[in-house]
């Protein structure tokens, strides 16, 4: 056999690629789309990729860029635009093979929008966040422009912004607009961080996620504290001291060492008679309490009232008259009277200094008035020694004195000034507005005592009554005036119908005392009445009189010493009554110290007169504070003669009493205010606190379900917590534990938050569900036990819990994201999955990249559902790797769930170009300038980077251009020559030697304005609330030629450049500023232009083409359109600094195992890190040297988490620290580590049950860890704890190394709880949960106890296998006999039944009978002859299913032919990771056989096996037991295995190919023979009939040892190469023979064969026949014949023959084929055909013969292509009928055809007409009906198949076909009898002139025509002229003697009722002699 083209077609097939499956993908990110595929395995040789896209609907396209690659990806940005409702798809080829195609992709809903910009300001107590959203492709359009031009949006705005505020907690909020601009005001500025992150999505588009979030921290300073008014304050007390020790002195040197004899008070009781020749003195009774009316006056006298005001009050003074007139001087001097306010220590200090100068008090103790606060002019009996209340009047304003400005009267009385009068009396306007001010009121206080010598109205008038009196003023005094007007600012009076009378002055007798006196009984009448009133009222309430009078006197009298004495003791005893109903208060010292004075100045008005105020320079003033200055002016120029005489001591010592009153009081009212704000703060706080307290009800301890014997006491115990307590309710079986009386036995308790219900000698009743519920106003909690008396009973305990609507399930993580990985431009997912919906107070989830929240942007998208939350972040850059965490709001606090994103390299724009640099910014933004700062990239490429290239785009023209010509090598550029007003975006590549690499994330856009500008404008607001701007250039618009710059320096200094900045001129004109730089050698002062061309318009100026080692210095000149100015003074020199070196490397790099797919990278600091930014990681396999960047955004921390390694895998790990000035080399590599989880302590044990008891021991065992921690457990520690006590004890001194431990020592009858601690190598783990508490008593029951040690293994669909350990207590009645296996379907269930029918005597047993997919639990019960004893623990649960990735043990033999078995896992394990047992139990011995690993398999091989190895093997996973499988070695196994082993070790070369024999092309012989592959060592022998042959020139020998073939080749084969061919080999201990018996008729017709060829061979020398003659039928059924010759040149011929006939045919001498072709086959094609070709070198002959059989054989060929080049079937209504036909491309009669009407043949029929043509094939049916209704099929029988066509004809369609036919049948009825001409007229008659012309037509029609003759259209009347004969088909028209006229158009025209008909004749008359037309026909 030929066996040359299945090797080449293997040899091809080894080239082509293979792919790993996956389909190319598309990545895109912000608009930026890239094809993604996967590496294909070539088998080392290069693959070049192709790709193709295409637009849905449309062909696939070449992308031009992207053909024959290398690279994985491929940039279809522009091939796939932002069109919403289009998709695209995209095929990959590798080497012309196709890889794979994506699926549909849309990028406007597919691509990930990438985080937003934001600028975040942080002010005092706000901050304001600008959102700017990311570029999109290319990096020229912006994202919400895209947005707007997208056909799915078509609004503005198009963006929806969302800012999610998530730190602090009590901050958490979220904000939403469109137009990016946020403010979050009303925050704390106590340097607390708020944190939050920003997103954004389209608002139209509700399937397109929100963008990734761009988070933000930022910290608020702290509140400064306000130093400023602290210094004004102390400024102005340090003032007032100096003034008020000024004033002191004054007054002490000017004043007479004794009052005046007027002003001393008597003891006389008899006081003289009141005597005023001049004024009319007015004794006024006490006017407080009372409201002041406007009464019934005459003209010109009114008084008037303010309500609703309040102002302080204060008692009027009572004294006695002067026993004497006084006409000395000192009666001339003007007084003025204080009325003030003094507590009880005050007071009673005044009383010891009057007692000592024998002077009565100023005030009496009787004069109680009312004010409007609701009491007593006394607030809170304040004259009376006891403190006010702070919510009386004087909390809201201060407390002043009334100062009332009084004459000596020339009888000894104190009069009121002259000039108070005038100004009441004149200051009455007609709209009655008040015109006395408050001296309580809004001004500043009154007049200190200290300044009564300057004391006038100027001082006490306010600005109002100035105001009016200025027009109004009259200075005489009416006589007539009654009333007295009292101020309108003090409160009315509502005690008594109007004010008191006042008495004229003729009620007073000068010399007599009686009307003095019934003035004082009168007064004392009306005052206990007024004490009277008191007693009903609430409180004290106050009123101020204050008067302005200038001729009215008013006179104060004062009482004996006698009546002041009682009145005074009275005085004090309602002191001392309302001093013990006042509840005091305890201040602190720093309370003292507060104040909450807010007024300007700080100086309490109380303590500054007027005159005082008006003097301060900064107070705020108006034409009434003018008015006032001028009037003091004038009264002091007015009284500067008089002489004024001053108080004496006392009345200093009242004043100073007075201030430090007031002083006291105002900071006893801020201690008020403080501690009531204070009370306020802390009250909120403490229900903010109480809100955050608040907990649902629950159970931190539930009920323990309890088993107790007959008579035995228990306690049933709680926990409940909840914030409020909650409220514990006992329940027995569901009814309260009340309905049961009581019982004696049952007792209540509640003890340190721990309810409990003792139950005393508990008997059967008491049994039963116990219950306790706690309830609250958010919600209750259950918790039940079960208490069973005297018997076993399955017990549970559970707690169930319930919540009101407003405390629903709180949400929880379920599953988070793991560390993800995302390229660089590409769309990141993420998602978490919630355990419930989220709650309310729980929708606040927020995501955050290392710690700044994202928000919502237009890269950022934060959806969260109902029950999720997912955050996708598209067009990601290097600048988005870091910690993305996702945080969630629990009663407990804040939850978190967080992983690391990867962000790896795109693919390079340039084969090894390096990655792209990130965290671009740009700083020292000026009009002209801007300073830019970078991050080198972690990717170098294939070479180092040697810089950096800076561009730059206007925005308007969408252009990069190129800012540096040269590389920039450090990570810093100050870009100049920029545009002012103009925004520009800059970006940054990298460079190595392959080529600039990708461009940086461009920066936000950045718009060059000039940084000061604000500074030169000013805004003056005015009245009205209009605004004036003055801006510095109208002010400096006179500055022509500019002053110089100033404070010229170098600020920024690299080893390539300096930036100079300055300062513009001041004022540097209104004109446009330039400046020219110029720099000159230090020392040398030849100053040159630095600038050149550029035009700077900023204060900064890079300087670049600097040479190193040489100082320079510079100045600059302002330039405007005016000149230039100055040169400013030079800089200080400066030289080019040193090259910035590299950070230097980390150091001690160190690799720990962390998790199976991570490792924990720790490293130290370089000694100098100055200038690091951080560092990049690198990996690699360990011996590989295949690095790879870990990050690609530098980590600050030397310590970091590498994840997605492989598992089982030992890696290596280095770092570089990066720099401004780039990357430092690369740190030492680490130690291989292996990647494998970190060992970890072991989890709890579980399940501890009690084995057996005694009066003193247990016996326990418990479940054992479900994870040893990644090492064995070592050993157990039990601690143990009487229920009695608290406390736990340990038992096991030294760890248990079996689950199972006696417990000694115990005390009988008590009860004992037991917990497990599990250690390993680590350590100890955590404890089990508590074991229920089991009572010291022995066992005695006849049952045994139960099994322990429940373990599943070998867990499959429908079965497992279950073991246990027999019971150490077998009962009293005797052994076990056997077990009882039972199961529970699903983990919560309590219905147990039995699994086996039959007890089981072994401790294992296989379950079977499962469903796949169900879980269980199992548990067993011993058996004994009693009875079934009490059931084990149950199991965990288990899900029978088999385990994914993991086998059946499996046997074999090694290479060394060692018996094995093997068990498969899922994921590669270690020796360790396994236990291999015989029969589940037992240990398999050593030295029988050994354990090793080979990847994913455990392999046990048997070093000698035998019969005692065989019995059940098993094996399991050490951390997951249920993992494990068993097999059976049985003696056949070990039969079988060991022939196995034999031949292994006694091995047989293998035949891969048997002896096979073939001939060659040119006749040659191959024997040849295949066996696996050979050692070079390998020997053969060749024997031919028992004798050895060797290689000779007849026969060859080849021996190839690597493939094992043998091949012998022979020249010529001939008889003496017929034998037997044996082939012996040997290969090591390997041999074998194989043996060919090449003899008889396979010899020979191989020999046949090689002959043919030979001659074939020598006839291929000259032309010959590639193919021979063949007959073909195409699919247009053509009949073809044709051969192709080879091997011609220019003389060789070809001829063909038919019947030995030479034919034609066409022959194609290029390509040698020549063919003859008939389009209609007939018998005559017929015959023989042959066809020579032929020249010099020789001839060939090809025959052909198409008779007999080859005929038919064509003419079935043929019939058969007719056939299935038919149509489907037509039909066709006629006037008959309808047919129906079938058209193809011929028809020959070979082919026979028959129709069918359902299922039944047609025979031909007078109504059916079958036909056929050379196209078509039809049969028509005459008059069809309804009945031929039906199915029409059409067979076609080509001699071989049956084809056949097919059509319905029914419903519709026929009744379509009917009518048609009807419609058909009308119209060849109606033309069949229509008129028609039958036998028409000629078209031209030529006739001569004078003869007769005779027209005849014959026509027919039925019924018959109408006819009549028309000439040129018009009907033709037969007369004389014309003669028309009708008759019944013929019509003749006849015309005599013919002229010239008679010529034209003639024509019959013949119609009935089917039809008309016209034939037309034209008619020439010509005269004789001439020629008739040629054309007509001559009559």
């Amino acid at each position: 056999m030929d066996l040359w083209p299945g090797i080449v077609l293997l040899l091809l097939g080894s080239g082509c690629p293979a792919t790993d499956g996956r389909k190319p993908y598309f990545l895109s990110r912000n608009f930026n789309t890239v094809l993604h595929w996967s590496k294909v395995d070539s088998h080392g040789k290069d693959v070049w990729y192709s790709v193709q896209y295409t637009r849905y609907g449309e062909k696939f396209k070449p992308k031009l860029e992207c053909l024959n690659i290398t690279a994985l990806w491929c940039d279809l940005t522009t091939e796939t635009p932002y069109v919403y409702s289009q998709s695209y798809r995209a095929r990959v080829y590798g080497n012309g093979q196709l890889l794979g195609q994506t699926v549909n992709f849309k990028p406007l809903r597919e691509t990930v929008l990438g985080p937003a910009v934001l600028r975040v300001t942080p002010k005092t107590s706000s901050i304001h966040v600008t959102v700017t959203l990311p570029l999109g492709p290319d990096n020229r359009t912006s994202i919400e422009e895209i947005f707007k031009i997208s056909s799915f949006v078509n609004h503005t705005p198009p963006t929806l912004y969302t800012l999610n505020v998530t730190h602090p907690r009590g901050a958490a909020q979220v904000h939403e607009n469109t137009d990016g601009e946020f403010v979050i005001d009303n925050l704390r500025n106590d340097n607390t961080e708020y944190c939050g992150y920003v997103s954004y999505k389209p608002t139209k588009d509700l399937f397109r996620p929100a963008s990734e979030n761009q988070e933000f921290c930022v910290r608020l300073p702290g509140e400064r504290p306000l130093l400023f008014p602290w210094f004004i304050l102390l400024a102005c007390l340090l003032l007032c001291c100096l003034l008020l020790a000024l004033v002191l002195c004054c007054r002490y040197v000017r004043k007479p060492k004794n009052l005046p004899e007027a002003l001393k008070l008597r003891k006389s009781t008899s006081p003289a008679p009141w005597h005023s020749p001049e004024t009319t003195p007015i004794a006024m009774p006490d006017l407080t309490g009372y409201d002041v009316q406007k009464a019934d006056k005459p003209k010109g006298s009114t008084s008037y009232f303010r309500k609703g005001q309040s102002c302080d009050s204060y008692h009027s003074q009572w004294a006695p008259p002067s026993d004497h007139y006084n006409n000395s001087a000192e009666s001339s001097t003007n007084y003025s009277m204080i009325v003030v306010q003094v507590n009880k220590e005050e007071e009673e200090e005044e009383v010891r200094q009057e007692r000592e100068v024998d002077i009565d008090p100023p005030w009496s103790a009787d004069t109680i008035v009312r004010s409007d606060c609701g009491g007593e002019s006394d607030p809170g009996g304040f004259l009376r020694g006891v403190r006010p209340e702070p919510d009386r009047c004087l909390r809201d304003r201060d407390v002043r004195p009334v100062v009332l400005p009084t004459l000596r009267h020339p009888n000894g009385g104190l009069l009121l000034r002259p000039e108070s009068r005038t100004a009441i009396s004149s200051s009455v306007d007609a709209e009655a507005q008040p015109l006395l001010s408050d001296p309580c009121g809004t001004q500043p206080g009154p007049p200190r005592l200290s300044n009564i010598v300057t004391v006038d109205q100027s001082e006490w008038l306010n600005s109002d009554a100035l105001k009016v009196e200025a027009t109004t003023y009259r200075p005489n005094f009416h006589a007539d005036c009654e009333d007295l007007l009292i101020t309108p600012s003090c409160n009315h009076w509502t005690d008594r119908k109007g004010p008191p009378q006042l008495l004229p002055q003729d009620s007073f007798g000068t010399s007599t005392y009686a009307p003095q006196q019934t003035l004082f009984n009168h007064q004392q009448q009306w005052d206990k009445e007024e004490r009277e009133k008191e007693r009903e009222e609430e409180g004290p309430r106050e009123f101020t009189p204050c008067f302005k009078d200038k001729h009215f006197g008013l006179e104060f009298t004062m009482a004996t010493e006698t009546l002041v004495q009682e009145k005074k003791s009275h005085q004090m005893s309602n002191a001392m009554a309302l001093t013990s109903q006042i509840k005091k208060k305890t201040f602190n010292s720093s309370d003292e110290e507060a104040s909450y004075a807010e007024f300007y100045p700080i100086i309490s008005g109380d303590l500054m007169s007027v005159k005082e105020l008006l003097n301060i320079g900064n107070f705020p003033r108006s034409k009434t504070w003018e008015d006032l200055t001028d009037a003091m002016a004038g009264d002091e120029q007015l009284m500067r003669g008089q002489k004024w005489t001053l108080f004496g001591n006392e009345a200093e010592k009242v004043e100073i009493a007075v201030l430090r009153e007031q002083r006291r009081i105002r900071q006893w009212c801020d201690r008020v205010a403080l501690r009531r704000q204070a009370e306020q703060r802390a009250s909120v706080h403490l229900n903010y606190l109480e809100d955050v307290r608040k907990k649902a009800p629950d159970f931190s301890i539930p009920l323990r379900a309890h088993t107790v014997w007959d008579g035995m006491g228990v306690t049933l115990s709680c926990t409940p917590v909840g914030c409020p307590p909650p409220l514990v309710t006992w329940y027995k079986n569901g009814v309260p534990l009340s309905a049961y009386g009581q019982a004696w036995n049952y007792r209540l308790k509640q003890t340190f938050g721990i309810d409990s219900l003792e139950i005393r000698r508990c008997c059967a009743g008491d049994a039963g569900e116990y219950k306790a519920v706690a309830k609250s106003s958010l919600g209750e909690a259950t918790t039940v036990a079960t208490l069973v008396v005297n018997s076993y009973q399955g017990t549970e305990a559970r707690v169930d819990r319930s919540q009101t609507a407003a405390l629903k399930q709180e949400a929880l993580f379920e599953s988070g994201f793991p560390p993800s990985w995302v390229t660089e431009g590409n769309i990141l997912s993420l998602q978490c999955s919630f355990t419930s919906a989220l709650l309310p107070s729980q929708q606040d989830v927020a995501w955050f990249r290392d710690g700044v929240q994202l928000t919502q942007s237009s890269r950022v998208d934060v959806q969260t559902a109902i029950s999720s939350t997912s955050l996708t972040l598209s067009d990601v850059h290097k600048e988005d790797e870091g910690v993305y965490r996702v945080r969630l709001r629990t009663s407990d606090g804040i939850q978190e769930h967080n992983a690391y994103v990867y962000v790896k390299d795109a693919s390079a724009v340039v084969s090894g170009g390096p990655g792209s640099p990130l965290a671009l910014e740009v700083s020292d933004i000026q009009k002209d300038y801007v300073f830019l700062t970078w991050e080198p990239p972690s990717a170098d490429g294939h070479h180092h980077v040697e810089g950096y290239y800076v561009e730059r785009c206007d925005i308007s023209s969408g252009q990069w251009l190129l800012c540096n010509d040269t590389i920039q090598k450090a990570c810093h550029y100050p870009v100049r020559g920029l545009s002012e007003n103009t925004i520009h975006q800059f970006r940054v590549c990298a460079v190595n030697q392959a080529g600039v690499g990708r461009p940086s994330r461009v920066t936000r856009p950045i718009t060059t304005i000039d940084p000061l500008e604000h500074t030169r404008a000013m805004v003056v607001k005015v009245n009205g609330g209009r605004e004036i701007t003055i801006t510095k250039d109208q002010l400096e618009s006179q500055m022509k030629v500019p002053l110089p710059p100033t404070g010229v320096c170098v600020c920024q200094l690299n080893d390539s450049y300096a930036v100079l900045s300055w300062t513009e001129p001041e004022p540097r004109g209104k004109e446009q500023l330039t400046f020219y730089v110029e720099q000159s050698i230090a020392g040398k002062n030849s100053w040159r232009l630095a600038s050149m061309d550029l035009v700077v318009g900023s204060p900064r100026f890079p300087v670049f083409d600097l040479q190193t080692g040489k100082s320079y210095s510079f100045r600059v000149r302002s330039v405007n359109k005016y000149g230039v100015s100055d040169p400013s003074e030079a800089s200080p020199p400066v030289s080019l600094g040193p090259p910035q070196a590299a950070p230097p490397p980390a150091t001690s790099v160190q690799a720990f195992r962390d998790t199976d797919s991570a490792v924990l990278l720790k490293w130290e600091e370089p000694k100098e890190k100055e200038g690091s930014l951080g560092y990049y990681l690198y990996y690699s396999e360990a011996g590989k040297q295949d690095w790879k960047t870990v990050n690609n955004k530098p980590t600050a921390n030397t310590q970091f988490t590498v994840h997605g390694l492989k598992t089982k895998k030992e890696y290596v790990f280095r770092v570089r620290s990066v720099g401004r000035a780039g990357k430092s080399v690369y740190s030492n590599e680490s130690s291989p580590v292996l990647v494998k989880a970190a060992l970890a302590v072991p989890s709890p044990p579980s399940a501890i049950a009690l084995l057996l008891c005694t009066s003193s021991e247990m016996i326990l065992t418990w479940r054992g860890p479900a994870h040893n921690g990644g090492d064995p457990v070592r050993g157990y520690y039990l601690e143990q704890k009487d229920t009695e006590l608290e406390a736990w004890r340990m038992v096991t001194a030294k760890p248990a190394e079996r689950r199972q431990y006696k417990v000694c020592n115990l005390t009988g009858g008590h009860y004992y709880e037991f917990r497990v601690f599990a250690a390993n190598i680590v350590g100890v783990g955590k404890p089990s949960e508590a074991s229920q508490a089991f009572v010291c008593e022995p066992w005695t029951t006849s049952e045994p106890g139960c099994p322990y040690d429940l373990e599943i293994r070998e867990v499959r669909n429908n079965s497992l296998v279950l073991l246990w350990a027999r019971p150490l207590y077998e009962g009293k009645q005797g052994p076990i006999t056997g077990y009882q296996v039972e199961l529970s379907e699903g983990d919560q269930s309590q219905s147990w039944a039995a699994v086996n029918k039959k007890p089981v005597t072994d401790t294992v047993f296989k379950v079977s009978g499962l469903q796949p997919g169900l879980t269980y639990r199992f548990r067993v019960r011993a058996i004994n002859k009693v009875g079934i004893g009490i059931p084990s623990l149950p199991s965990e649960p288990i899900t029978a299913q088999n385990p994914t990735g993991t086998g059946e043990i499996e046997t074999g033999v090694d290479n060394d032919g060692h018996i094995f078995l093997a068990f498969r896992t899922a994921e590669t394990a270690e020796n360790d990771d396994f236990v291999w047992r015989k029969n589940y139990r037992d240990a398999i011995d050593a030295g029988r056989a050994w354990l090793r690993c080979e990847n994913d398999r455990s392999i046990l091989t048997l070093t000698n096996p035998s019969e005692e190895d065989l019995g059940l093997y098993t094996v399991e996973m050490t951390d997951k037991p249920h993992i494990s499988s068993s097999f059976d070695f049985t003696s056949e196994d070990l039969e079988r295995l060991n022939k196995l082993s034999w031949q292994v070790c006694h091995p047989l070369i293998a035949l891969r190919s048997k002896w096979q024999a073939e001939v060659s092309e040119k006749g040659n012989v191959r024997l040849w023979i295949q066996t696996e592959s050979l050692t070079d060592a390998a020997e053969l022998r060749l024997i031919l009939n028992d004798r050895e042959i060797s290689s000779t020139a007849a026969h060859k020998i080849n021996f190839d040892r690597t493939s094992g073939l043998i091949e012998i080749l022979f020249e010529r084969l001939s008889k003496e190469d017929e034998g037997s061919y044996t082939a012996q080999l040997r290969d090591g201990r390997a041999k074998n023979q194989f043996t060919l018996v090449f003899v008889g008729e396979k010899f020979r017709q191989i020999l046949a064969q090689s002959e043919a060829k030979r001659h074939d061979c020598k006839r291929k020398l000259g032309p010959y026949f590639m193919e021979y003659l063949s007959w073909v039928v195409t699919e247009d059924c053509v009949f073809m014949v044709k051969c192709k010759v080879t091997n011609v040149n220019k003389d060789t011929t070809l001829k063909w023959f038919k019947d030995g006939v030479e034919t034609s045919a066409l022959y194609d001498q290029q390509t040698g084929v020549s063919t003859m072709t008939v389009l209609q086959v007939t018998k005559k094609e017929a015959g023989h055909y042959k066809a020579v070709v032929s020249d010099g070198r020789g001839e060939d002959v090809s025959t052909l013969e198409l008779l007999g059989e080859e005929y038919d054989k064509l003419l079935r060929c043929l019939s058969k292509q007719c056939a299935l080049s038919a149509g489907p079937l037509m039909i066709q209504s006629t006037s008959e009928g309808f047919r129906l036909f079938c058209c193809l491309k011929y028809y020959i009669s070979y082919m026979r055809t028959s129709w069918c009407f359902k299922e039944s043949r047609i025979d031909q029929l007078d109504r059916c007409k079958q036909g056929s043509s050379m196209q078509k094939v039809w049969m028509e049916i005459l008059g069809p009906t309804e009945n031929d209704k039906g199915k029409y099929t059409l067979e076609m029988f080509d001699g071989q198949e049956k084809h056949t066509r097919s059509m319905d004809l029914s419903g519709q369609a026929l009744a379509d076909i009917l009518l048609e036919y009807q419609r058909l049948k009308q119209v060849a009825f109606a033309d069949k009898n229509r008129a028609r001409v039958t036998k028409g007229l000629p078209d031209v008659v030529a006739i001569m002139e004078n003869k007769s012309l005779c027209l005849k037509c014959f026509t027919d029609g039925d019924p018959a025509p109408e006819m009549s003759w028309l000439r040129n259209d018009r009907s033709i009347v037969s007369g004389s002229q014309y003669i028309v004969a009708n008759e019944t088909k013929s019509s003749t028209l006849t015309l005599i003697n013919v002229t010239s006229e008679d010529s034209g158009h003639y024509s019959i025209f013949v119609s009935n009722k089917y039809g008309t008909d016209t034939v037309s004749v034209t008619v020439s008359v010509y005269k004789r002699g001439e020629k008739p037309p040629a054309h007509a026909v001559e009559m």
